[in-house]
């Protein structure tokens, strides 16, 4: 793994293994679908971008190491729509806004943050 890149996958899973114990303590234990944690990033993912990559992995070795199941999924931000954004992310315990944009809608980021403020959801960006 390149220097630059261990650099990257290290400050995000210092973020993540804060991140996902914010999201615990606003979810009562009873919400969580059988203990999995849903997390959706927001943005359009690309494998190219070693932030994307990052992201994923920061994850799953925050899960690892909090022993947690996290399901997370990418939602991409031309996917919330105005009639759409709250049906798109309502299974989901907290929001991350993926690093490395611009987004193709900053339309949707911006409704994904108003949702989380409304509706008490975690919101992390990078």
């Amino acid at each position: 793994m390149c220097t630059n890149r261990k650099r990257i996958y290290g400050i995000f899973l210092n973020r993540v293994v804060l991140y996902i114990p914010q999201i615990l303590a606003r979810v009562e234990i009873q919400q969580l679908n059988q203990a999995l944690l849903h997390i959706a990033i927001i943005g359009e993912f690309d494998a190219e971008l070693p932030s994307h990559r990052a992201t994923n992995d920061a994850l799953a070795h925050a899960a690892e190491y909090l022993s947690m199941a996290v399901d997370c999924s990418w939602v991409p931000s031309t996917a919330l729509g105005e009639n759409d954004c709250a049906d798109a992310l309502k299974k989901f315990h907290g929001l991350w806004a993926a690093p490395g944009g611009p987004y193709r809608s900053t339309d949707g980021v911006l409704r994904a943050i108003r949702r989380a403020r409304e509706q008490d959801c975690p919101y992390f960006a990078t």
